[in-house]
């Protein structure tokens, strides 16, 4: 039980890294399903990049004007 949970952290760390999930597989002899449900439960939603980090540049669009007309 605990090679898999070992592994399911070092795939995680791997991701974190930024390698491909075509890469973890193939590192790790596993599917992309399994790779894609270990995320999902660790991080609770599945997403591609684990380290990526955005930041808020604006809360409108550059040329945003509001509705002047109504219907």
């Amino acid at each position: 039980m605990s090679i898999f949970i070992n592994k399911g952290k070092d795939i995680l760390r791997d991701k974190e890294k930024g390698l491909s999930d075509e890469e973890l597989g193939k590192k790790y002899n596993v599917s992309l399903k399994y790779i894609e449900r270990l995320i999902v439960k660790e991080k609770g939603v599945n997403i591609s990049r684990l380290n990526k980090i955005k930041k808020i540049i604006r809360f409108e669009p550059e040329n945003f004007q509001e509705e002047k007309t109504s219907v």
